[in-house]
């Protein structure tokens, strides 16, 4: 349990650095979010989200369809299709 609340807390310090603008300093806290517990949807996500500002494409989109099968048909999910989309119009541009 301990181990979740952990987790909990580094993706919440990695929205507060994203928001922040913080890219870099965002995406660690968020893998090590991940690390800390791999079934976490939220560092996943953080992950995608971060490093598509970064753009580090091939992190954001292995990240994103992590979001996608840990929660598959919820919001989560369907924000990490979007990251991938916009990647895609990247790379055809």
């Amino acid at each position: 349990m301990e181990q979740k609340l952990d987790a909990t807390a580094m993706i919440a310090r990695g929205d507060e650095l994203l928001k922040e603008l913080r890219g870099n300093e965002a995406a660690a806290e968020y893998a090590r979010a991940a690390q800390t517990d791999p079934s976490a949807v939220g560092a996943h996500l953080g992950l995608a989200e971060a490093n598509l500002a970064l753009g580090q494409y091939g992190v954001a989109g292995m990240a994103s369809q992590a979001t996608q099968r840990l929660a598959p048909d919820t919001a989560d999910a369907y924000i990490a299709q979007a990251i991938e989309m916009t990647m895609a119009g990247r790379y055809d541009a």
